[in-house]
This record gives C-alpha cells, sequence and structure tokens, in this order.
C-alpha cells in the first residue's frame, strides 16, 4: 500500500455492472454491509464474474448454463427475500463481493471480483456471516456448502474441512465441506494442506440446494484479522471488469 492522501471517493457505479478503479487509486480494505434488493443486480454480476474465474472447464457447458441462468438479478433479489443471511462486501461503495446463507448451516454463495482475489474480501465476507450465525443461531454447530474443486485451499484457509470426495451431479463437480465452528475456540481448527493460513487466488462457491430461513441483520467488518498469515497482495486492481449481460 502506498503512502500519500487518499484520493476523492469513487461515486457508485451503475447497478448491474463492475468496473475497474482508476489507475494508482487507493487500495482500501474492503468494509461488509447487509445485502438488500438493490444490490441484487451488483451481486448477480459478481457471482457470474467468479464462477466463470473460478470454474473454467470443471461444469458441463449446460451446468454452467445452468448455474449462470439462476444467478440472475431477478433470482438474487428473490433468494435475498428468504435468505438467512447476505451481505456485500464493499471498497469506494463498489460491491467487490457477495454472501448468502438460506440457513444458518448452509453457505449457498460466496463469490468474489476477480479483480479483488486474495485481498481479504473472501475471508471478510465469511467471518461476517459467521459471526451472525454465532449470535444469532446459537444451537448452529457446523456450516457446510458445495465448494468448487479449485476452492478447497480458500476453504480450508478458512477453518473448513473436506467431508465427502469429489462428485458430480448433473454436471456440476463439487466437494462438500463443513466449518465446525467450536474449534476456533478450543483451538482446533483445521490446518491447510500447506500449513499456513495464506489465502489463495479463488474465492468461490456454490451450493446445489438448501432451504430456506428468516431473515437477518449485519454488522461491519474489516477484513483483516491479525491471526491470519498473507502472501504479499497482488497489485491494487485496475484492470477492467466484466459487466452483467
Amino acid at each position: 500500500m502506498s503512502g500519500g492522501s487518499r484520493p476523492r471517493s469513487i461515486p457508485p457505479s451503475p447497478a448491474g455492472s463492475i468496473e475497474p478503479l482508476p489507475s494508482g487509486s487507493f487500495c482500501a480494505l474492503p468494509s461488509v454491509r447487509t445485502a438488500t434488493a438493490r444490490d441484487a443486480a451488483a451481486a448477480s454480476a459478481l457471482v457470474k464474474a467468479g464462477f466463470v474465474a473460478g470454474n473454467a472447464g470443471t461444469w458441463s457447458p449446460r451446468a454452467a448454463a445452468r448455474f449462470l441462468a439462476a444467478s440472475s438479478p431477478q433470482r438474487i433479489r428473490e433468494r435475498l427475500r428468504s435468505a438467512s443471511f447476505a451481505a456485500v462486501a464493499v471498497v469506494d461503495q463498489r460491491p467487490v463481493g457477495f454472501i448468502l446463507l438460506s440457513s444458518p448451516r448452509v453457505v449457498d454463495m460466496l463469490f468474489v471480483d476477480p479483480a479483488w482475489f486474495r485481498r481479504g474480501v473472501g475471508r471478510a465476507l465469511w467471518e461476517v456471516a459467521r459471526q451472525h450465525v454465532e449470535d444469532h443461531f446459537g444451537e448452529t454447530r457446523t456450516v457446510e456448502l458445495n465448494s468448487v474443486l479449485s476452492a478447497t485451499g480458500f476453504y480450508r484457509a478458512l477453518g473448513f474441512a473436506m467431508i465427502s470426495a469429489p462428485f458430480e451431479v448433473n454436471g456440476s463437480r463439487a466437494v462438500r465441506m463443513a466449518c465446525w465452528l467450536p474449534a476456533r475456540h478450543l483451538g482446533a481448527e483445521p490446518a491447510p494442506a500447506d500449513g499456513t493460513r495464506a489465502v489463495p487466488n479463488v474465492e468461490s462457491a456454490h451450493v446445489l440446494a438448501a432451504g430456506p430461513a428468516a431473515a437477518p441483520a449485519s454488522r461491519g467488518i474489516r477484513a483483516h484479522d491479525p491471526r491470519v498469515k498473507r502472501p504479499d497482495p497482488p497489485p491494487c486492481p485496475s484492470a477492467s471488469r466484466p459487466r452483467a449481460a
């Protein structure tokens, strides 16, 4: 992160688009807030961009098309109405990440703008969701998700462990993973395969089926955890990012 004064705030992009940041812009840590219906178009664009970046060649074309069709702004808006928890990570008012739990026990979606991979966005979203589950659903001990094959290292770094071998359903390939929430307090979180807490490149997940629950309230969090050992981050995002179709 370079020194100097922070530049002016960048105005929000139109709903449904993911715009480039100006070259040399300040790399702020993301903040997390509750997702609303007004975020549906931007969340849809994030889901599609993250899915394409993390699933190239691992799902059948038909399965990929089915998932992308199910991630339209309208479908995201419908899922937000019944979500147990949903939030967006924002930088300079721009959404750069999205998480949705259909129930306290299931992460349905966790996607990050590819230009913001390895910058703590996915971890920030998960930590807010985890805190919400622990605060409001104390009886929940385990949260599960279906990870795409390229994202298992990322979820291991968050405290998830694989509870299945890779499997395929209707052309969608995934691995079932689970996070036992008490493990953190007991000092028993599983270590990633390389023994570090580093966050790798891919930050995306998709659960094939889940049930609804009650709507949440959220609180903000900064994307920084002093317990986490991170690799040097990539340069501040400046490349053009894909727009929603």
